[in-house]
């Protein structure tokens, strides 16, 4: 792998009418060394969501993640069923194939919603960033 993971930036952006959205942006390596602050970027996430009402969907974009693990899968589907129970939806944007593929292979594409772009509605003001997840969205930092 070589490459070590960065710490994950997590913002909320607002979808007008519709509410607000939390996005979580992934980059480096997924592997047994660094789920840890995928699972806790997506809680994190999760915890806003159950926290604030007009929070519906959390975006996790690993457009920029160099390597998926069997374990990083397996946290992505966890992470699924547990904003699902929270009435949270919970996708992924990826358009690298070291992702895509693992994920198309299993069917988890279809569960968890993959898509090679954001979504396509944007925030309400074209890139406006409602609240950084302060201090907080930085101390998830990956094991370097």
């Amino acid at each position: 792998m070589g490459s070590r993971a960065a710490a994950p930036l997590t913002t909320f952006q607002r979808l007008g009418a519709e509410g607000a959205r939390m996005l979580v942006r992934i980059t480096g390596a997924v592997d047994l060394t660094t789920v840890a602050a995928l699972t806790d970027a997506i809680e994190l996430a999760r915890f806003a969501a159950v926290k604030v009402p007009e929070l519906v969907e959390i975006e996790v974009d690993l457009r920029a993640v160099e390597f998926l693990s069997v374990t990083g899968m397996t946290e992505l589907v966890r992470a699924h069923h547990r904003c699902e129970r929270d009435g949270v939806r919970l996708r992924v944007v990826a358009d690298n194939r070291v992702v895509t593929r693992p994920l198309r292979l299993t069917g988890l594409d279809r569960l968890l919603g993959l898509r090679a772009d954001p979504d396509p509605h944007p925030p309400s003001s074209a890139g406006e960033q409602l609240d950084r997840v302060g201090e907080s969205g930085q101390a998830v930092a990956l094991p370097g």
